[in-house]
């Protein structure tokens, strides 16, 4: 299938004119900045930890949506400022060099928005018997089966773990196989090293394995006890990772088809990305959360953010998989 939200004229030009969806933007997010407040978000009731009786938890998420109106606020002021100075960002030496490293036929640029639905369709259908396995599978399954799979250490988190450790391995081989010389050879060993300590949160760095005590500094400010980060002071980190996820696996996916000026910024730097079916998949299992879940079954289950983070991983899997596979057929054509 393929589709394209830009016209192959659009894709290679800069516009004369300051874009009018810069000052839409600016106003969408000056708007997240009233919506991202405490008060708005307590009266809505969409945000259950903001009244947890924890206080790491109800401390953290106060500072969490003071972060997303600081940034709401700074991503308006950026769309603002480039509309008002476009003459002078049309005509950085940014822009300009960017722009100018490489160019795309017609059928190139169209090519960029054909996809395949599979991966979707598939995404789609687990997280549809997910939702069923909470609704009804809990009631039927043996309890020891759905301890098995939701505890800590079960089935989901291990598995979560062991697909960020292959990630990590393909990004390692990725690595591998580029040219010393090549600058980007380092981005692939940092995302190496990145899934690997996805992996060692994933089992908090191993403390139930080898029956590790918690520091007591963990009883303090980890709301699990757990020996890890992403749980230090409540789930402030936990929340940037599902918007990193969303803006890192779709939003640059769409920009990348989007304007040649990000499609040769990404591939100067050798960023992978994901094929625009895979970037539905992250669309979608970025909107997987408990309170999603319970507008269709009306519960709240703690294992649907070990689901997601499950799917997550298996997604990040699949963008490597895609991402050698690229350098492989351009290193069989050098």
């Amino acid at each position: 299938m393929q589709i394209s939200l830009v016209s192959h004229g659009a894709f290679h030009t800069i516009p004369k004119n300051p874009p009018k969806i810069f000052l839409l933007l600016s106003a969408l997010f000056l708007g997240g900045v009233v919506f991202f407040s405490p008060q708005v978000i307590g009266k809505l009731g969409i945000f259950d930890s903001l009244t947890d009786p924890n206080p790491m938890i109800s401390g953290s998420a106060y500072v969490e949506l003071l972060f997303f109106q600081f940034l709401s606020l700074i991503v308006a002021m950026t769309f603002a400022s480039s509309y008002c100075l476009w003459g002078r960002v049309r005509s950085s030496k940014l822009v300009t060099t960017v722009m100018s490293m490489n160019s795309l036929t017609e059928r190139e640029s169209q090519e960029l928005w054909r996809f395949n639905l599979n991966i979707f369709f598939v995404y789609f259908a687990i997280l549809i018997l997910a939702t069923l396995y909470l609704k009804w599978g809990t009631k039927i399954l043996p309890s020891n089966i759905v301890a098995m799979i939701n505890q800590e250490d079960g089935i989901i988190e291990w598995g979560s773990a062991l697909l960020f450790l292959v990630s990590g391995f393909i990004s390692y081989s990725i690595f591998s196989q580029m040219r010393r010389k090549e600058k980007s050879r380092l981005l692939y060993l940092a995302i190496a090293v990145l899934f690997t300590l996805c992996f060692m949160e994933e089992i908090s760095w191993g403390q139930r394995l080898f029956g590790l005590r918690s520091p007591e500094i963990s009883s303090r400010f980890n709301v699990q006890n757990e020996t890890n980060l992403h749980n230090l002071g409540g789930y402030f980190f936990d929340h940037l990772f599902i918007l990193g996820v969303f803006l890192y696996g779709y939003v640059l996916a769409v920009l990348y088809r989007l304007h040649l000026f990000f499609y040769n910024l990404f591939n100067y730097l050798k960023i992978p990305i994901a094929s625009l079916g895979l970037a539905l998949g992250f669309l979608l299992v970025s909107t997987y959360h408990d309170w999603t879940v319970a507008y269709f079954i009306n519960e709240k289950w703690k294992v649907v953010p070990e689901i997601r983070e499950f799917l997550t991983a298996s997604l990040f899997v699949i963008l490597m998989l895609e991402t050698k596979k690229r350098f492989s057929q351009s290193s069989n054509c050098q």
